[in-house]
């Protein structure tokens, strides 16, 4: 039997800024010297959208400029378009006012994709922790098939009646007795009546089938599914909620740059030479 889920929130866990500004700064929108966020301005910025003396994001705005999408330096630029004042290593199309990679060899515009690659694997980043229950998550489908006796399952909850919820996920809807600790867990979970999204755990059990039946014949037996346990989802994190988070998303973003840029500047390659 598994044991109960309890989305004990932890008190030191981190909370997102949404605005920040200082020599080293952190924040949905942030100011200063050294500073990482969704939308960072400063003198080292990294972020979604980066600007500063030396900017590195999906959108890079800067003197040196390390884009994906978008790189517009005054001095050098990479991304998949790349704008620049001196240098520019572009992927796909661009300007600079010295010289521009893809305007000395087609091939060199090969350069921004290994760094890419290179860059996510040399600074992955990290997750941030996840405040509550991630239980191994099962279809509700698979339960009600009864290829699986018990698991974990994430849909919408509704009262459905006194002493029964109606779940409704992917795999279907359905409506489950509750057993002691769901009725519990729902007081607090579903106290103002409206629906939920909540992990619920749900467990087969077999019953006997009431009915008049002969001494000698056997019993017959039913699955029933209850809903034996509910448990409030991991809380949501903002992927600016610290350093390594933004990394993390930032390192994916290059990964996949780098393969949609690739697929992009193929095309571009096979076109031209059709043309």
């Amino acid at each position: 039997m598994s044991a109960p889920l309890r989305a004990d929130r932890p008190s030191g866990a981190p909370r997102a800024r949404w605005f920040d500004a200082g020599n080293l700064a952190n924040g949905f929108l942030v100011f200063g010297n050294v500073v990482t966020g969704f939308i960072a301005v400063g003198n080292v910025a990294r972020g979604f959208i980066a600007i500063g003396n030396v900017a590195v994001g999906v959108i890079a705005i800067g003197n040196v400029a390390v884009g994906v999408v978008g790189g517009f330096g005054a001095t050098i630029a990479v991304g998949a378009i790349a704008a620049a004042g001196v240098f520019g290593f572009p992927v796909l199309d661009g300007v600079a006012g010295v010289a521009s990679a893809l305007e000395l060899h087609p091939l060199l515009s090969v350069l921004p994709l290994g760094l890419w690659v290179l860059a996510a694997r040399l600074f992955p980043g990290r997750r941030a922790p996840r405040p509550g229950p991630r239980p191994a998550l099962a279809p509700l489908g698979a339960l009600l098939c009864g290829a699986r006796d018990e698991g974990w399952v994430k849909a919408r909850v509704e009262r459905a009646g006194e002493g029964a919820l109606r779940l409704t996920a992917r795999g279907g809807s359905v409506e489950l007795p509750m057993a002691p600790a769901a009725r519990r867990a729902a007081a607090a979970l579903l106290a103002d009546g409206r629906g939920a999204r909540l992990l619920v755990q749900v467990r087969a059990e077999e019953r006997i089938r009431g009915g008049e039946r002969g001494y000698r014949a056997a019993p017959e037996r039913e699955r029933v599914l209850t809903a034996a346990d509910l448990a409030a989802p991991p809380a949501w994190v903002p992927p600016w909620i610290n350093g390594a988070e933004v990394q993390w998303w930032l390192a994916r973003a290059w990964g996949v740059g780098a393969a949609a840029a690739l697929v992009l500047r193929a095309a571009q390659l096979v076109a031209g030479a059709l043309g």
